[in-house]
């Protein structure tokens, strides 16, 4: 068991999902109920992005390498690619306000929270690389350690931000992005060292 290979994929995985972001929009849905609708609220979140993540990377490798043929080096090139673009729209992006009049906070946690926010494509493709480097049962488990970490962020979400505040939440967002570009291009680069070593 390559104990650095799992630490790698489980920091880059929380890199890509980011709980830290997804802070003021949980504080903005719960803000007017009471804590335990809010810890619902977070157990919907991280069992949502869970089930998300799981689906696509169980049920999305079979049909990658039986269906289209796509290697680990294809995945890692275009995976890589759709990483770096995430970043990079990420770090210069503004966010504006969310209206969600009408939706029930569980909704909201679950839709656009837990996904795609949180767990979108990016946090997808990273999930389908792990599956791939890693024995199922060793990235289902980095699925879970992250998962585990997404609830305890948002259960702790109140303390969190006073401490760190918008400006904070907002910095440590946008240094994640850019540690999760610099993944992308180690990932585009080992996919296309991989090709020139076949050729």
């Amino acid at each position: 068991m390559d104990w650095r290979s799992i630490i790698e994929d489980t920091v880059t995985l929380f890199a890509i999902v980011n709980p830290i972001s997804g802070i003021p929009f949980f504080l903005e849905i719960t803000k007017n109920h009471d804590s335990k609708t809010r810890h619902h609220a977070a157990t919907t979140t991280a069992l949502t992005g869970a089930a998300i993540l799981l689906a696509f990377s169980f049920f999305g490798q079979v049909i990658l390498e039986k269906v289209f043929k796509i290697t680990l080096n294809d995945l890692k090139i275009a995976g890589g690619i759709v990483l770096l673009c995430i970043s990079v729209i990420s770090i210069i992006k503004n966010q504006g306000k969310n209206e969600h009049h009408g939706v029930s906070t569980a909704e909201l946690s679950a839709v656009p929270l837990a996904f795609p926010l949180l767990v979108g494509p990016g946090s997808i493709v990273t999930s389908l690389l792990i599956f791939q480097r890693q024995p199922w049962f060793i990235a289902a488990l980095i699925i879970a350690i992250n998962s585990l970490l997404l609830w305890a962020t948002l259960r702790l979400s109140a303390p969190i931000y006073k401490i760190i505040g918008d400006l904070g939440s907002k910095v440590f967002a946008k240094v994640m992005y850019i540690l999760l570009a610099a993944i992308a291009v180690r990932f585009i680069l080992t996919g296309i060292i991989a090709y020139f070593g076949k050729a």
